[in-house]
């Protein structure tokens, strides 16, 4: 099922060591509708995983985009008609209700606001099409634990230079490096802001991808409270296009004036 992946997709997405999880979760809601023929993933990486979806669910033109220009050459090797696009900055180059599913797996954590991103995803997917954006779940139950006892959790980052003020249980120096995370969302706000987005929930799932190995007793913590999707490491939110997002009303003092 997996064979699209390759060393470099492991290494550069969580996701794809849940991803049996995920198009299993997605085939299920596709089983229910027309057949989907377009996909496009946003933040594709290597390609391995929208190779492997285009694969397991039947879609026969598969699209993705990515901010990283060395990761487009092998994307196109697996069949992914792969380009590079800076979401937070630039437009998806793809005309309004193109794709009958969208999918931004671990990527919207990169960015300063999910909004405008989301927004231009949304005028891609046709109306009644299906996303699936899966995120660091910042209610997490080691999250939880570790502002608890006082210290900073691992996905919310704010030093270029050191990933700081981690819980002993980050051991592994691998996990002091920062790789860019800014910040992520409870399911409940993230359910929120999508259907601000316009999308209404079809389902939220857990995930608790297997790169991650913590020790006991952190791991019988997990396999308990990793059940939940309010509580798990991860979590994988689908939801369908109903309406248009809402209106951008207030300018904010934050952000510059035109």
């Amino acid at each position: 099922m997996l064979d699209h992946l390759t060393a470099n997709d492991y290494e550069r997405s969580c996701t794809s060591h849940d991803l049996d999880v995920v198009v299993d979760a997605i085939a299920a809601v596709a089983a229910t509708r027309k057949r989907a023929r377009s996909l496009l993933d946003v933040g594709c990486g290597y390609g391995g995983i929208a190779a492997t979806m285009r694969d397991q669910l039947g879609i026969p033109d598969a699209h993705g985009v990515d901010i990283d220009p060395e990761v487009i050459s092998e994307a196109r090797a697996k069949g992914i008609s792969a380009e590079r696009v800076d979401v937070e900055r630039e437009p998806l180059p793809f005309d309004a209700d193109t794709f009958d599913l969208v999918t931004c797996f671990g990527m919207l954590d990169y960015l300063p606001w999910f909004d405008g991103a989301v927004a231009d995803m949304s005028r891609v997917l046709v109306p009644g099409g299906l996303i699936a954006v899966a995120l660091p779940n910042l209610g997490s139950w080691h999250n939880r634990l570790s502002l608890l006892l006082g210290y900073q959790p691992r996905d919310i980052e704010f030093c270029s230079r050191r990933a700081v003020g981690l819980a002993p249980y980050y051991r592994s120096e691998r996990y002091r490096v920062p790789v860019g995370h800014m910040h992520t969302a409870t399911t409940r706000a993230f359910r929120e802001f999508m259907n601000l987005m316009g999308f209404t929930e079809v389902r939220t799932l857990p995930l608790s991808p297997s790169n991650v190995h913590t020790r006991q007793p952190l791991r019988a913590i997990d396999s308990v409270l990793g059940r939940f999707a309010s509580t798990s490491r991860r979590f994988l939110y689908l939801g369908n296009k109903t309406k248009a997002p809402a209106e951008l009303t207030d300018d904010g003092w934050w952000r510059p004036k035109p």
